[in-house]
């Protein structure tokens, strides 16, 4: 062993040859104690997380046993929920369905190299083993709401960076009483001259744009599912006026749909033969507000203004378009004695789309597992 240093919380090793290796986040290892053993439970105090710096900020725990189910809470400084995680059970055949899309996820990432892909990231694993377990949160905000399928180009729907500052994490094991550590989230320290309320005016905006997105994507699935359920009652009527009907009112409402989503890409990249619509340019323009940390420029608040006007007036179309229509349709519908169609936004759980990590994302947010590489100074 040639050398060995502690930077913050990492190890550092140098050998006599070629060979540097870190050993990150040992700050576990700082906190243990012999009465950790027989805890039940135990929330470590997770390190500060740098922004820009680190991908994610590291939340440790132990569990004396194996638990039914973990919860993990991040709040802000005004205890307002900020993002919140869950176990979810694994069984037996999930397993193979998570190998599978793993090697789909990785086939689609040779596919994305110009930017074209599913628009989340896949959300962090909140394990339950006995043991050490680690939750990497990626430091950001819940993001919008997206459908299955969806193909974005440059875009994705995760949400806002969150800002400097301390936050509290919440661990609860099998609905128990909960354990809480505070975590503090620093700003990048080689731009100090980007200040607080810089950063607070480009969260600001990417909040914005993030709600934004959702309205639009909402827009697609109350769509989707009205046209649906037209197209289930005129299959189960087989009566031509009615078919006739859903027919004119689907067209009218696909016509609103292909302004807000491009629904002819079925590819990653499709994308580069059919113009992207609303909801990815808003998608987009959150990429481009959040590519550095910084307050964002006059020609990007414009611009989410133009969209935003551009979307409301879809909305506005797609309103009045159901008010009108929707109606004399549920007329036929019902006289045929089925049941009338319904105008609402089906809930997630309805419409629970696989979660994948775009290849244009300009972050890696699969990070259950992996450890983070870090920028030194």
């Amino acid at each position: 062993m040639h050398g060995i240093a502690i930077k913050d919380n990492d190890l550092l090793i140098g050998t006599h040859g070629r060979s540097f290796y870190a050993m990150e986040n040992i700050s576990v290892l700082r906190q243990e104690k012999p009465e950790l053993t027989t805890a039940a439970v135990h929330l470590f105090a997770p390190p500060t997380a740098v922004r820009r710096v680190q991908q994610a900020a590291s939340i440790d725990y132990y569990l004396k046993s194996a638990a039914e189910k973990v919860t993990i809470q991040i709040v802000d400084s005004s205890g307002r929920e900020v993002r919140s995680f869950a176990s979810v059970p694994e069984k037996k055949e999930d397993k193979d369905k998570d190998k599978d899309k793993k090697d789909d996820t990785a086939a689609a990432a040779d596919d994305d190299e110009e930017g074209g892909g599913p628009p989340g990231g896949r959300v962090p694993k909140v394990t339950t083993k006995a043991g050490m377990n680690r939750f990497n949160w990626d430091m950001r905000y819940a993001g919008a709401r997206d459908f299955p399928k969806m193909i974005l180009w440059a875009g994705n729907v995760r949400g806002p960076i969150a800002l400097p500052g301390t936050y509290q994490v919440k661990l609860t094991v099998n609905g128990g009483d909960p354990q809480t550590q505070p975590l503090t989230i620093a700003k990048d320290p080689r731009q100090p001259q980007i200040s607080d309320a810089d950063l607070q005016q480009q969260f600001t905006l990417a909040m914005q744009i993030r709600d934004k997105v959702t309205q639009a994507d909402e827009a697609v699935l109350r769509i989707r599912h009205l046209k649906e359920q037209a197209t289930d009652r005129a299959e189960h009527a087989k009566d031509a006026k009615l078919t006739a009907a859903v027919d004119a009112f689907s067209t009218k409402l696909t016509t609103i749909e292909g302004e807000i989503y491009q629904y002819r890409n079925q590819s990653n990249q499709d994308p580069l033969n059919f113009p992207i619509k609303l909801n990815n340019k808003l998608a987009t323009l959150q990429n481009i507000v959040e590519s550095a940390d910084g307050k964002p420029t006059k020609q990007s608040g414009d611009v989410f203004a133009d969209l935003s006007a551009q979307l409301d007036t879809q909305l506005q179309a797609l309103d009045a378009r159901v008010k009108a229509d929707l109606p004399p349709l549920n007329k036929l519908v019902t006289s045929r004695k089925l049941a009338a169609i319904k105008d609402e936004v089906p809930p997630p759980s309805a419409t629970a789309a696989p979660s994948t990590t775009s290849a244009g994302d300009e972050e890696d947010t699969d990070t259950d597992e992996d450890e983070h590489e870090r920028v030194w100074q």
